[in-house]
């Protein structure tokens, strides 16, 4: 059992999940255990799904990811629920390496793809942004509560899927990286 947790002005959320069972190579299954109407997704596996409980929908990780210059791969997950009339979805990234003089930002769109760019891969195309965001800290969220004008293309029923995208300078190459990603089918 892996156990984590995350608080943000958004929310605060415990994420644990076992993996089990004969999946293919690389992947593992997840079950997540939160507050009812809560759940967040870990990014540990290759693909991986998981439920929201009580209010539908539904979000697995997709694409590899590079290890950054602090020798970690930055993740996608999400905190709250996946019935946007609760309005309480958030996007959160972690493990991006920290650099206070340096941004990153979100991205998303609904098609899903796997380019190299940068020192990683690129997992949606095309793509809009959310406004970018200094890396001072081990997770950084985006919420429909602090911007809810962010998060307006959303709709009940629809699908898509997160990225993060930051400058990583210490990494050399291309000097910026990006994260797995996220795909998302919202509830209903």
């Amino acid at each position: 059992m892996h156990t984590f947790a995350f608080a943000a002005p958004c929310c605060a959320l415990m994420l644990s999940f076992n993996a089990s069972g004969a999946l293919p190579q690389g992947a593992e299954q997840l079950s997540v255990d939160s507050a009812p109407g809560q759940t967040a997704v870990s990014a540990q596996p290759v693909r991986s799904s998981v439920t929201t409980a009580g209010s539908g929908g539904s979000a697995y990780q997709y694409c590899p990811a590079t290890a950054s210059s602090a020798g970690t791969v930055a993740f996608v997950g999400y905190a709250g629920s996946l019935d946007l009339s609760q309005q309480n979805f958030a996007v959160f990234v972690t493990g991006a390496a920290i650099h206070p003089s340096a941004y990153g930002m979100f991205i998303f769109g609904v098609n899903q793809t796997q380019v190299a760019f940068g020192n990683g891969y690129l997992c949606i195309q095309p793509f809009a942004r959310m406004p970018l965001q200094h890396l001072t800290s081990e997770t950084l969220y985006q919420s429909m509560q602090s911007s809810p004008e962010e998060f307006a293309p959303f709709q009940p029923g629809s699908s898509w899927n997160f990225q993060f995208w930051y400058r990583d300078a210490a990494a050399g190459g291309a000097n910026f990286n990006l994260s797995r990603a996220l795909h998302v089918d919202f509830a209903p």
